[in-house]
């Protein structure tokens, strides 16, 4: 689980980066509507990209170079991936955006380490159309979820008290155990992340027209989590809440405050 920067993000938004605030990926340009992909196998197309869920998959045919294409207008700086197989089949993977009739790489080739889930982080782009790009896959690729649009970022850094996602582990197990007391052995039943954080001091006009916004659509959709992209880059999960997240006037001066709890995808 990873947050990658591209080279261009890292030259020209030092300074952003550095804060080390966190992120959150659910801003979606992705509809079933404005995305294809150059190959699908049978049952496996790319509009099951726009499904949520986990368990329904974008599975290509071909192993040959190819595209995830996102057909519409707008404005991004991340691409989200969960549950998918690019770094098995040493895929090497990029992101483009199309100007003025040329494609333009946003995020330069990767080659990723494992399965984990992804965060691909890069300059705030305008674009007509943007694309994922996927070269020398040894096996056939597939995604279960793919996000792609701009990125909340955080108005505090997160310090004490927090655990991060990949660390929350929670597993329901049956142990045995003979008539005479003896261990016999445990088995997992459901493994599953989670975690909590609370966000405070948060500026009363930053909440309202910046965190409300994700408050609201968190209601029904996961999203896409890193609380020190910078520090901490492999702490990444896809979340979705399990409270409601209620804010709370903090102070006098009308700063707020907020507690997020969560839950997350496991490998």
């Amino acid at each position: 689980m990873s947050v990658y920067l591209s080279q261009a993000l890292s030259l020209t938004q030092a300074p952003t980066i550095d804060n080390d605030a966190g992120i959150i990926g659910y801003d979606n340009l992705l509809t079933i509507s404005n995305v294809s992909a150059t190959s699908a196998a049978v049952d496996y197309p790319a509009t099951n990209l726009a499904n949520p869920s986990t368990a329904s998959f974008w599975r290509s045919a071909i192993t040959t170079t190819q595209y995830v294409l996102i057909n519409t207008v707008g404005t991004a700086s991340y691409i989200g991936l969960a549950r998918h197989n690019l770094g098995t089949v040493q895929a090497i993977v990029s992101v483009e955006a199309l100007n003025d009739s040329t494609w333009e790489t946003v995020f330069d080739e990767k080659i990723l380490a494992d399965d984990a889930t992804i965060i691909f982080r890069f300059a705030e782009t305008s674009a007509g159309a943007f694309r994922l790009k996927i070269q020398n896959a040894i096996a056939v690729p597939q995604i279960s979820i793919l996000y792609i649009g701009e990125l909340l970022e955080l108005q505090r850094r997160i310090y004490v008290g927090h655990t991060p996602i990949t660390y929350g582990r929670q597993t329901t197990v049956q142990s045995g155990r003979s008539e005479n007391g003896n261990y016999l052995g445990r088995v997992i039943l459901q493994e599953r992340l989670s975690t909590s954080v609370q966000l405070e001091n948060l500026t009363p006009n930053w909440y309202r027209e910046t965190m409300e916004p994700f408050v609201i659509t968190a209601k029904s959709l996961p999203f896409f989590y890193s609380w020190r992209p910078t520090t901490y880059p492999e702490e990444v999960g896809f979340c979705w809440l399990t409270n409601d997240a209620i804010p709370v006037n903090q102070r006098s001066n009308g700063m707020m405050s907020i507690n997020l709890e969560m839950g997350g995808f496991a490998l």
